[in-house]
Parts: C-alpha cells; sequence; structure tokens
C-alpha cells in the first residue's frame, strides 16, 4: 500500500517538532553558557595571575586556548549531536525514548510506519488505529520532563557570576582590563603589562665597578596609581628593601665581583636586571700640548707632562689638555664643559693661558662607569724672563801640550 495513504497526524508531528526545538534550545543554551563560562573564567584567570607576575606569551596563549575550547571543539561537536542528529523525526522519537521508553517506542513505531509505507500483509486500518492511538496519548503532551540532563540554568549561573565580575572589573580599571585583553587575545604582540604601580624604564643590564657598594634608584612615574611605601629587590639569595621618598627606592647595593640577576619588585610592578661587573676607567696618560707665543719662534707645540697634577706655562701660550684613559669612552667634560672623545682619548678645545687655572677632568667609560675621583691639574701662568748663563760642567783636558779649561754653557729662559 501506498505511503501516501497513511499520513502523520499534526498533532502528532506538532509534538515532536516541540520537543526537538526544545532540546535543541536548552542544549544550544548549555553550550553557549558553557563556552562563555570558560572565556570569563580564563580572562579572570589572567587578569588575576598579572597583577603578580609578567606571564610569558606560552601562559597566555594556553590561557586562551583553554578559555576557547567551548566555541572551538566544545559547539561544534554539541551542533553536530543535538541539531545533525535530531534532523529526523525518527532520530527524535529515539531521543524521547530515553526518558519515556512506552511512548518513545509508539511513536517511533508510527513515524516508520508512515515514512517507510506499509507491509502488504498490514490491514490499512489496524494501521490507521495505531496511529490515531498514538496520536491520542501525544496530544497536549508536555515533554519538558524528557530532555537529557538538562543543565542549562546552572550554566547560566555559572556564566553570569565570572562576567559580572569581569564587567566590574573593567568598570573599575579600564586601562588593566583592556591591557589584559590585549595580551590575552594576542600572546605574542609584545604588548607590555599593565601595573597599578608603573616606574621609569630600566636597563636591561648594568655595569658596577669591581667590589664597590653602589647606590640604585627606582623612580616612579608620575601617573602611577599605586605608590607603595616600599619597594623590594634580591640578588644572589638575598633580600634588599628600600623605602618611597619622593617617589623614589634607593637600594644599597653589595659589592660585586662576578656577573648577577637583581631582581625588582615594586607593588604588582616586577622587572630584573643583569648585573655585569667591570673596574673604573683609569688614567694611563696626561699631557699640556702647549703652543709658545710667537716671538720665541717655536715650530712646533710643545708636550708637557700633567700626569703629576700641576704644570707651569708660559704666559700668552695657548694649551690643550689631552687625557687617554684605559677604556674606549662615552662622554668627557673639562670643569664641566664637554670635551672632545675619540676612542680612549679626551682632549679640550685650545685655553689661551693668562691666569693660573685649577682644571677638572671627569670620564664615562662606554660601559657607564667613571673614574673613583676626579683629575685634578693646577695650571700656573708664569711670566717670561731674560736668557741667563748657567755653568753645567768645569773639566780638565790637555790642548796643545799644555791644560785648559773647557767650559760648557747653555742659554735658558
Amino acid at each position: 500500500m501506498s505511503q501516501s495513504v497513511l499520513q502523520l497526524p499534526n498533532e502528532t508531528r506538532d509534538s515532536l517538532l516541540a520537543y526537538r526545538r526544545l532540546v535543541r534550545r536548552i542544549k544550544l543554551a548549555e553550550t553557549l553558557f558553557s563556552a562563555l563560562c570558560g572565556l570569563a573564567v580564563s580572562w579572570l584567570l589572567l587578569f588575576v595571575a598579572e597583577r603578580f607576575v609578567d606571564t610569558s606569551a606560552i601562559t597566555r596563549l594556553a590561557t586562551l586556548i583553554g578559555g576557547t575550547l567551548g566555541f572551538t571543539l566544545l559547539l561544534p561537536a554539541r551542533l553536530h549531536r543535538w541539531f545533525w542528529q535530531t534532523r529526523h523525526l525518527e532520530q527524535v522519537a529515539q531521543l524521547l525514548k530515553r526518558r519515556h521508553p512506552a511512548i518513545g517506542d509508539q511513536l517511533l513505531g508510527v513515524v516508520e510506519l508512515v515514512h517507510n509505507g506499509l507491509p502488504a500483509t498490514t490491514s490499512l486500518r489496524l494501521a490507521q488505529a495505531a496511529v490515531d492511538q498514538v496520536n491520542q496519548s501525544v496530544k497536549g503532551r508536555d515533554f519538558a520532563d524528557a530532555v537529557p540532563h538538562p543543565r542549562h540554568r546552572r550554566w547560566a549561573v555559572s556564566a553570569a557570576v565570572p562576567a559580572a565580575l569581569a564587567l566590574l572589573l573593567f568598570a573599575i580599571v579600564p586601562a588593566a582590563g583592556w591591557n589584559t585583553t590585549l595580551r590575552w587575545l594576542l600572546p605574542w604582540s609584545g604588548i607590555p603589562r599593565y601595573t597599578f604601580a608603573t616606574v621609569q624604564p630600566v636597563p636591561q643590564s648594568l655595569v658596577l665597578p669591581h667590589g664597590e657598594d653602589v647606590q640604585f634608584q627606582l623612580q616612579l612615574q608620575p601617573q602611577s596609581r599605586w605608590r607603595p611605601a616600599q619597594a623590594s629587590a634580591a640578588v644572589s639569595g638575598r633580600q634588599l628593601a628600600a623605602t618611597l621618598d619622593a617617589d623614589q627606592y634607593q637600594f644599597s647595593l653589595p659589592g660585586r665581583t662576578q656577573q648577577d640577576l637583581l631582581q625588582l619588585r615594586v607593588g604588582d610592578w616586577t622587572g630584573q636586571i643583569e648585573l655585569q661587573v667591570a673596574e673604573r676607567p683609569e688614567l694611563k696618560s696626561a699631557a699640556a700640548l702647549v703652543t709658545l707665543p710667537a716671538y720665541l719662534q717655536y715650530s712646533r707645540p710643545v708636550r708637557l707632562d700633567i700626569r703629576g697634577g700641576a704644570v707651569s706655562i708660559l704666559k700668552g701660550s695657548t694649551a690643550t689638555i689631552e687625557a687617554e684613559v684605559s677604556r674606549d669612552l662615552n662622554s668627557a667634560s673639562i670643569n664641566g664643559q664637554p670635551a672632545t672623545v675619540q676612542k680612549s682619548v679626551l682632549q679640550s678645545s685650545q685655553r689661551s693661558v693668562t691666569a693660573p687655572e685649577a682644571l677638572e677632568l671627569q670620564w664615562q667609560d662606554v660601559l657607564g662607569l667613571a673614574a673613583r675621583t676626579a683629575f685634578k691639574v693646577q695650571v700656573n701662568a708664569v711670566d717670561d724672563r731674560q736668557p741667563d748663563v748657567q755653568l753645567r760642567a768645569l773639566t780638565t783636558g790637555r790642548c796643545a801640550g799644555h791644560r785648559c779649561c773647557q767650559i760648557r754653557h747653555s742659554v735658558t729662559r
């Protein structure tokens, strides 16, 4: 007998379709709420962690992957299970059969009977009677209790709590919220971590003078929202502390003789500096290049050693101070005025010698180290004087058979 003769009643079809819509709606809500809960919890975990440490890109990536599993894996699986596998009414009846075996089995039977057609030995009247009987059983029946393990309300609450907390944090500290979001979504972007305590940039490495105690300062930025009363540091297992004074923390670093790592913390800000050790740049040579007055007719400058810290120069001369140190220089000055630097040599501009003058030479090498003390030179301006004769030596000898005196003399100024 033809399938078109036997029809599924509208009440039965509508009941099955309503049950399918209910199942799909509840399961989709469960999936979306659980996925949103995963996202919110993942974001909150990163927000809290970043208040204590600067999380690595791998950590942020793992947090992002864990938070998005609900959308990347769970959602497709749920759509396949509750949408694709319930596209036929037979599948819907099979699902209903789990909770209501009797009615589900009857519905499955009549749906298959209608869709597959009547066997040749089956009476149309009996088949129609069976269909009508099942139709009467399901007419006006609510199958809401047959939804498999509905947890949409529980997941709604589970998602609402972390989501509300995340929105609250965004409202209170939007800068921190956006920073966490960007670092969470773009873990490899290199976006710096937001901290409530903000510190002026610190160098990646710092060169310390060998074996000397040094002072190191951390400076808070003016816009810092948090100004902790104390900051901490650790080096070689030794804990150091510094109190806030005029937006600055000053640490006393013990003398180092080898490379080490300095770890710093100010509130939720953390940083580290690689400590290197080197000897201070020392003076190797120092000289004054003196150009004497023209009337003396010297063709080239006279080089006078000034390492002793004092030099006498004829008035009216011009002099250039030159010094060489043990390491290439970054900058140098003489009496606070910049000096010319070429590798490890510093040189002043030409200066006229008219009166006594005290000079103070300072320098800083390419490692950032300066001399322990400035090199000081006293320049004495002396007046010219008349030449005189000096007897350098008196010796005896023979000349043409008789004794004579031989006198060596020189003219000096």
